[in-house]
């Protein structure tokens, strides 16, 4: 994104797109951009939330996964080996979705494997870097990376599980932050504090390396916690914890109707009190309607009866 005083001097479409890319980019429209030049329009200089690349984009370095790191911070066998251990854990570990997005009457409950991004930045701007702004910027990426879909296609349908999350990592800050669409699995709420506490203690420990691997291993360690797997018949193991504690906590019918196991003591009292309160609504409105036929069947022979006593 560029201001009004930075569009004000460029005059053709490479330096547009260099300037997007670099705002401190010099040029001119009235000679091509230099070998020095396009190189440094390659890579941004001050990375940010509207410039941060692709995954798929080879400055992001990503080994094919869903992994970028446009300042190479870490060096390509260590990219190497945070990529394979991303996959390795996506494989092993999956999350517990509910019926109610998934309206299958055989196959109630689903599992879905669990997309984690991440995206490493050196010299984020301060303005950007609160937990605010990089929940939000984890979204924007997380909707331009299209993670799941080889999952869920293209685009990805409204009703689905939370099944991605964000890990955003400001070394040069010793910061980090994960973000994620819903905290029923995790979020920067939920798990997250665990996640950027193990990243950041094994960064100042052992370096950029090990704290990402860290920050990965608890995400997978905190989702076998919160998505427990389900025993036959939909019953699950604990039902205080973890999926099922999420889905029944925010009301879902749908997982009440699969676990029924009939009515609390509260529900038929409340119940029966429902219908006894309508009866003597109903009994109160027979008899006001009796009363009425009655009057209107009696009041012309009394009124006859008055009229003749008077006389």
């Amino acid at each position: 994104m560029l201001t009004d005083h930075e569009l004000a001097t460029i005059e053709s479409i490479p330096c547009l797109e260099a300037k997007q890319r670099n705002p401190a980019v010099n040029c001119s429209s009235h000679a091509p951009l230099s070998p020095s030049l396009e190189k440094s329009a390659i890579l941004p200089r001050i990375l940010n939330a509207g410039n941060y690349p692709n995954w798929k984009d080879p400055m992001c370095f990503g080994e094919g996964e869903f992994f970028c790191d446009p300042n190479q911070l870490l060096s390509s066998e260590q990219r190497k080996q945070l990529t394979a251990q991303m996959v390795k854990l996506r494989h092993e570990q999956h999350i517990t979705c509910g019926p109610q997005l998934q309206h299958d009457p055989i196959d109630k409950w689903h599992y879905d494997p669990f997309y984690l991004g991440v995206a490493i930045a050196k010299d984020w701007p301060l303005h950007e870097a609160d937990s605010q702004s990089l929940q939000s910027f984890g979204r924007i990426l997380a909707g331009r990376w299209n993670m799941t879909f080889p999952w869920d296609g293209s685009p990805a349908f409204y009703s689905r599980c939370p099944n991605e999350a964000m890990l955003i990592i400001l070394p040069d800050k010793r910061q980090a932050y994960l973000s994620a669409p819903s905290c029923m699995f995790i979020c920067g709420e939920k798990g997250g504090p665990e996640v950027t506490t193990a990243l950041l203690l094994n960064m100042d420990s052992h370096g950029l390396a090990a704290g990402v691997s860290a920050g990965i291993t608890e995400v997978y360690k905190v989702l076998a916690a919160s998505s427990p797997m389900h025993k036959p018949g939909w019953e699950p193991i604990e039902k205080t914890s973890g999926t099922w504690d999420a889905w029944n906590k925010e009301g879902r019918a749908a997982v009440r109707e699969v676990t029924y196991t009939g009515a609390s003591y509260e529900e038929r009292l409340w119940n029966w009190s429902q219908r006894f309160l309508f009866g003597i609504a109903v009994l109160v409105l027979a008899g006001s309607i009796v009363v009425s036929l009655l009057v209107c069947y009696l009041a012309p022979g009394l009124a006859k009866e008055l009229n003749k006593n008077v006389v």
